[in-house]
């Protein structure tokens, strides 16, 4: 899901801080950033991601140019979580994600079955 690492200067960096202002880690790149999720407290994640705003989101679309990654980020938001789930869902946003058509992947179906199963889907046949 991570397309390309582009490193930005001290001006464009994402600094994870907290409600006192403390900064606990300044992300230059894609990973970096993940590192600062692994790494800075919980507080300083719902920092970040309080009332209606998504740091996190924003940083990486407007600066990173990464809309994949940061579309993912708007999704952890709208579950409201906290602490160890919130980090554990921030890090899922990194993994890209699976296309499985589970109705044609039976273990039991042999390859042929397969491509006439998904003919007759794609043509509209039963």
């Amino acid at each position: 899901m991570v397309a390309r690492n582009v490193c930005v200067d001290d001006g464009q960096a994402f600094w994870f801080s907290d409600w006192n202002g403390s900064v606990g880690f300044v992300a230059h790149d894609v990973r970096e950033f993940k590192k600062g999720i692994k790494e800075v407290s919980d507080t300083s994640l719902e920092f970040h991601l309080r009332e209606d705003k998504n740091d996190f989101s924003a940083w990486l679309e407007v600066v990173l140019s990464n809309k994949n990654v940061a579309d993912a980020f708007w999704g952890v938001k709208s579950k409201c979580l906290t602490g160890r789930e919130l980090r554990r869902s921030l890090l899922k946003c990194f993994k890209p994600k699976k296309k499985v058509i589970k109705k044609f992947t039976s273990k039991k179906k042999s390859r042929k079955s397969i491509k006439q199963s998904l003919r007759r889907a794609l043509v509209g046949k039963k």
